[in-house]
């Protein structure tokens, strides 16, 4: 495929051209997993230049690490908001130095982190491959943990948050009835944990300056804002003020305004409660090169910026620790992705980003081949998210996008639709039901209507995104009014009379139904 080979020849340029320090010293360093299936499975991806990608999946890429069914892997994620404090972000952590350097004779496509046509923001890690893992199958995620990327000069974690809308797509005016501007203004968080839990505490707000880029291109996605002070840091007791920054070779940016950056003045008072979670997390979809067809020239497959019937960009909070997705693999060994990591978020995501935070994620990762599935398994076209309490399914304006629209890089004029997304999340939750458990349609549409939660995932990912929270103890024989679905009138007792504990995850729920039928 020439587009293929052109991002060959691309990284081949990009590995090839100086980087200056600090990066220079680091490209040496670097570890590149095998990713051979046969070989010894892969049990940690760095993220650098040779295992991420910037908001690009193609089948055709090749995978940088591989595993087995039922392997743990630790992988690294980072954010590309970090560009926005050098000094608290990138400064230190060898990984976001190599990636982000931009080096004064590199371009926006052939820096060590490239920015190609048709891409997204995000910063991809992967595609891993599972040995083994054949089209038709389910990918079992299960997300043992995620942790903040502390830096390793301060020993601190931190995040931004951007706001970007809800002007966007809303169209929302300001509280005194003017109409908002379309400049964007982003806050700085700390993320940390104390006796009480986990939080990102705001340090510092600004509205991000114009600016030109080292190659003086109009690129700017990656370009380091130049503040002059360590916002929020002294290194003594008695500074007068904040330490300074230096931006070494790589991380020099100019301002393109006869203004400074202009900053927040706000009290700051308040603090959010973190649950670390996935924007991005998926397989890679067989039909990823439709999105090429009417796309900006030189485009190399789908943008992960919208979620579609492969997970992706749903930006759902509850894909965080100790949940599990479940997505159909669509190419040999499905090769996984996953990034847009993040610290916290509420539903609906509605200044356009959440606390773009960097993390370090375990999997566990099982194939569930096609001829073992459970009913509602069986030929899958939407992701399900399994929590501790919820089997969640997510909906989005369109299920297939890549399929649906005959230029598919024009989502974003099709999929800004809650109501869409409300239709797709309804329907595969009732088709869920009807397959998994028999019900007649009205029988689904009742216990959906009086037990099922529907919510706005996100409306800024172009493809919007509704989910509806199916209760797992509707399904449980302990259930207090009536046994659930699995007991027949003789067994049904109220919770707490002596019954035996019985497994409650997704899979055992489905097979204990037909079990039973």
């Amino acid at each position: 495929m020439a587009r293929i080979s052109f991002l060959g020849a691309a990284l081949a340029v990009l590995l090839a051209c100086s980087i200056a320090p600090p990066a220079a010293a680091l490209l040496d360093s670097i570890q590149v997993p095998d990713p051979t299936c046969g070989a010894p499975s892969t049990t940690y991806v760095q993220a650098n230049s040779k295992t991420v990608k910037r908001g690009i999946i193609n089948p055709e890429f090749p995978s940088v690490a591989h595993i087995v069914s039922g392997d743990t892997i630790t992988m690294e994620c980072l954010t590309g908001g970090i560009t926005n404090d050098y000094a608290k972000m990138i400064k230190g952590d060898v990984g976001a130095e190599e990636l982000m350097a931009w080096p004064s004779n590199a371009t926006a496509s052939t820096k060590p982190l490239p920015i190609l046509p048709g891409g997204a923001g995000h910063i991809i890690t992967g595609p891993l491959s599972v040995c083994g893992a054949l089209p038709g199958d389910v990918l079992k995620i299960e997300i043992l943990s995620l942790s903040p990327r502390k830096n390793p000069l301060t020993g601190k974690a931190y995040g931004i948050n951007s706001q970007n809308g809800p002007y966007i797509p809303l169209n929302v005016k300001n509280a005194d009835g003017t109409n908002v501007s379309t400049t964007s203004s982003s806050i700085i968080y700390e993320v940390d944990f104390d006796e009480y839990g986990g939080w990102g505490q705001p340090i510092y707000g600004f509205f991000p300056p114009s600016l030109i880029p080292p190659d003086n291109g109009t690129v700017v996605t990656s370009a380091t804002v130049p503040h002059k002070t360590n916002i929020g840091v002294k290194s003594s007791a008695t500074a007068t003020g904040f330490d300074p920054v230096e931006y070494p070779p790589g991380f020099q940016s100019t301002l393109n305004q006869s203004t400074d950056i202009q900053y927040m003045d706000a009290s700051f008072n308040w603090r959010i409660p973190l649950r670390p979670f996935l924007g991005t997390i998926g397989v890679t979809p067989a039909n990823a090169a439709n999105y090429i067809n009417g796309a900006p020239n030189g485009t190399l497959g789908a943008s992960t910026t919208a979620p579609s019937r492969f997970g992706g960009n749903m930006d759902n909070w509850r894909v965080g620790t100790g949940s599990t997705l479940y997505v159909q693999v669509e190419v040999p060994e499905a090769k996984f992705f996953f990034g847009d990591c993040h610290a916290a978020q509420g539903d609906a995501e509605i200044s356009g980003t959440a606390i773009e935070a960097s993390l370090t994620a375990v999997y566990r990762i099982s194939v569930l081949p096609q001829a073992t599935l459970p009913n509602a398994l069986k030929n899958l076209t939407f992701p399900i998210v399994e929590t501790k309490d919820h089997i969640d399914i997510q909906g989005f304006a369109l299920n297939n996008y890549l399929d649906e629209l005959a230029v598919p890089s024009q989502i974003a004029q099709f999929g800004r639709s809650n109501d869409k997304a409300l239709a797709n999340a309804y329907q595969n939750t009732r088709n869920f039901l009807v397959k998994g458990f028999g019900m007649q349609e009205r029988e689904a549409l009742s216990l959906i209507s009086t037990g099922v939660d529907f919510g706005i995932a996100q409306c800024v990912d172009s493809n919007w995104g509704v989910h509806g929270l199916i209760p797992k103890s509707i399904f449980s024989s302990k259930s207090a009014a009536g046994g659930g679905l699995f007991s027949g009138p003789a067994s049904r007792k109220l919770k707490g009379q002596d019954q035996e504990e019985e497994p409650m995850d997704l899979v055992s729920i489905l097979r204990r139904f037909e079990a039973k039928k």
